[in-house]
């Protein structure tokens, strides 16, 4: 099960993702999730901008999309 999740997490194409997600017997996963995120700033002194840290997305859902830092 971890290697399919594992494909369709990072290899599959969106589509993909999301016909095999909705496939799934989420019932038997365990709730509630919880993650924690991060918002990080800082201060450029020589453009004189606030800037935050963020990751792109390696897996689905959203993958390739900007996200705050976090663990899940």
């Amino acid at each position: 099960m971890e290697e399919e999740k594992k494909y369709y997490e990072t290899q599959a194409s969106e589509k993909e993702y999301l016909a095999w997600y909705k496939s799934q017997d989420w019932k038997s996963y365990e709730k509630p999730a919880m993650t924690i995120d991060n918002v990080i700033f800082g201060f450029d002194p020589s453009d004189n901008q606030l800037k935050i840290l963020l990751i792109e997305r390696k897996a689905h859902p959203f993958k390739g999309k900007f996200a705050l830092v976090g663990d899940s």
